[in-house]
């Protein structure tokens, strides 16, 4: 389990995001429908369509951003995470690609704690539920790099500049609210 504190606000008492991640999972169905329906209070996305920590981390820093400035577009602090990943403002285009699907083998699930620091019990519930092994988020597994160059309209001559998928990608969902 990770724990990142996110202070949208120098000084706020942002509550922390903490994240899960799963490999190897047999029931995603299950955990995507208990997100929906709320029995899950947690972002659940695909493994393999997050490129990398630092992305997830942004997400989840724009998604506090979002929420404590009263500007989500999306109805929940956890799609606001989802979102975030995105380089569009689609919210339906970005819960296809970045959120767990039926089908997902690898799991990102992210939770904010409440405003007093607790996991409302959270961690027991995610882990009550999700069958699957937990692991490092580095150790998820191969990322879609195909699909992801394509998402992002990521060519090869970029990347042969020197940076990372990981840094091509961050440009997007940064230049998203500028354009």
């Amino acid at each position: 389990m990770a724990r990142v504190r996110y202070d949208a606000v120098p000084g706020d008492d942002a509550p922390e995001a903490r994240s899960w991640t799963f490999a190897s999972v047999t029931n995603a169905r299950a955990v995507v429908d208990a997100a929906r329906a709320g029995t899950l209070d947690a972002c659940v996305l695909d493994g393999r369509s997050v490129v990398g920590a630092r992305a997830l981390d942004m997400a989840c820093y724009r998604a506090r951003v979002a929420i404590d400035r009263g500007e989500g577009v999306a109805r929940g602090a956890h799609a606001e995470i989802i979102l975030g990943l995105s380089h569009s403002r689609n919210v339906g285009e970005a819960f296809r690609r970045f959120g767990g699907g039926e089908t997902s083998e690898t799991l990102v699930i992210v939770a904010f704690e409440d405003a007093s620091g607790g996991d409302r019990g959270i961690e027991a519930r995610v882990m009550e539920l999700v069958e699957g092994r937990l692991t490092s988020f580095d150790d998820r597994g191969a990322i879609d790099e195909a699909s992801i160059k394509t998402w992002f309209k990521i060519g090869d001559a970029e990347l042969a500049l020197g940076g990372s998928l990981e840094d091509a990608v961050l440009s997007r969902m940064a230049i998203r609210d500028v354009a």
